[in-house]
């Protein structure tokens, strides 16, 4: 679900550069790394969301 998450709080069109810059602060507060944060989004871009 946490891909599901990403996707919330960035649109899908948005680049990983794009989504970087609001992802950051939301994975520090969530307490994940972002890089495990914009991989989390790409299973949920492709319809997957397990």
């Amino acid at each position: 679900m946490r891909g599901q998450l990403m996707l919330e709080a960035v649109p899908a069109h948005w680049s990983d550069a794009e989504a970087a810059d609001v992802l950051a602060p939301l994975c520090e507060v969530i307490g994940k790394d972002l890089d495990r944060g914009l991989a989390g989004r790409r299973p949920a871009l492709s319809g997957w969301l397990g």
